[in-house]
């Protein structure tokens, strides 16, 4: 499966890139896909899972009462994945607590496929996206959008009052200005 049957090497292996990259300047439609080199996704709480969880993430959600794994890593896509030009992957999040004031989406990525927590090695933030959660209750949603297939990642969440909050994904150099969540909580 993940066996390669040939290795094409072009004669001139730099003009094959330079051509390769002027004919997508002129016309980004050209490529038709792309591997995702990363993967990426959102860092959230989830319900707890014996057995895929780790142990020390576990806590009890007073409000919701469920336990929970803290700092998870719901993926959009999976490095290595084959994905047409202009993928996306939408994908909805609720608050963690009902006075909840904001959604702070936090962007990860890595290199290996399926992580399960953003402490693992390898995993690094690459941006945080910021919109309001209005009014109050444990039923509050944003509404989260990927797209790729491009040379960058397009990120928009949109709350339930209709907001909307674009970005292209910066990627961080100071790690240090991510800022831990205020609690979002994946569904499914």
């Amino acid at each position: 499966k993940d066996r390669v049957e040939a290795v094409v090497v072009p004669p001139a292996p730099g003009a094959a890139v330079v051509k390769g990259a002027v004919i997508y300047g002129l016309d980004p439609k050209a490529v038709a896909e792309r591997m995702a080199r990363r993967t990426y996704g959102i860092k959230c709480d989830s319900v707890f899972n014996d057995g895929f969880h780790k142990p020390e993430k576990r806590i009890f959600n007073e409000e919701r009462h469920e336990y929970h794994a803290l700092d998870c890593f719901k993926v959009f896509v999976n490095a290595k994945e084959s994905i047409s030009c202009d993928h996306t992957v939408t994908q909805e999040f609720r608050v963690g607590t009902a006075t909840q004031p904001e959604f702070r989406l936090q962007v990860y990525s890595c290199s290996h496929r399926d992580p399960r927590h953003t402490d693992e090695d390898g995993v690094r933030p690459e941006g945080i996206v910021s919109i309001a959660a209005p009014g109050s209750g444990l039923h509050r949603s944003v509404t989260v959008t990927m797209q790729f297939g491009s040379t960058q990642v397009h990120v928009s969440a949109t709350n339930q009052a209709g907001q909307q909050v674009k970005t292209q994904l910066r990627f961080a150099a100071d790690t240090s200005a991510i800022r831990p969540t205020t609690g979002l909580v994946a569904f499914g």
